[in-house]
């Protein structure tokens, strides 16, 4: 449970689309989400069923970050920055998301992993308010990138802007929250 509890939290992390460092950080978030499903099934089966799921979320990243880094060293046309990066970050956001939803629901219905199961629903109950905002923050950024210049932009940028501060401070809720299963977890499966 402590490389899934650590890569859980970096996929949670949802920087600006088309920096290098939003794909970065969510494909060693990945990286490690894949350890921790190898190290969860062999307490619980069922775990290693999302590798594939997560397989995905390192092939996006793996592919947002090529593209970024191409447009970077102006390998491809600047006209291709915006399509480019509200493809990526928005798939990006939903499979994480996706991946994210059914970890919890499967680590909930096998609430026999730790000694206290109602760790387990505050951490979903955490985590479906940050899944709100990031989806609130992926929506208007993108939204915010297609519109021309006006007062409407400006206030698709705020609403941008809001979102995504209150989604890192349930980004920072979920790494308490995945901290204390984590603990609970490690105290009733010693390695």
């Amino acid at each position: 449970m402590n490389f899934l509890s650590v890569g859980f939290v970096l996929c949670t992390m949802n920087f600006n689309m088309g920096w290098e460092l939003n794909y970065i950080v969510r494909l060693v978030g990945a990286l490690f989400m894949l350890a921790g499903l190898t190290e969860a099934d062999s307490v619980s089966q069922g775990f290693k069923a999302f590798r594939s799921r997560v397989i995905a979320i390192t092939g996006i990243s793996a592919g947002g970050l090529g593209f970024t880094l191409m447009l970077r060293f102006q390998l491809l046309p600047e006209a291709l920055r915006h399509p480019v990066g509200i493809f990526f970050g928005v798939t990006l956001a939903g499979v994480v998301i996706w991946v994210q939803l059914g970890l919890l629901k499967h680590m909930t219905e096998h609430h026999e992993l730790v000694n206290d199961p109602s760790l387990l629903g505050k951490l979903q109950k955490t985590w479906t308010r940050y899944a709100f905002f990031a989806a609130l923050s992926v929506f208007t950024e993108a939204l915010y990138r297609l519109l021309p210049v006006t007062d409407f932009q400006a206030g698709v940028g705020a609403v941008e802007v809001i979102s995504r501060l209150i989604m890192y401070v349930y980004v920072i809720l979920i790494s308490t929250a995945f901290a204390r299963v984590r603990h609970d977890f490690n105290i009733m499966h010693p390695v």
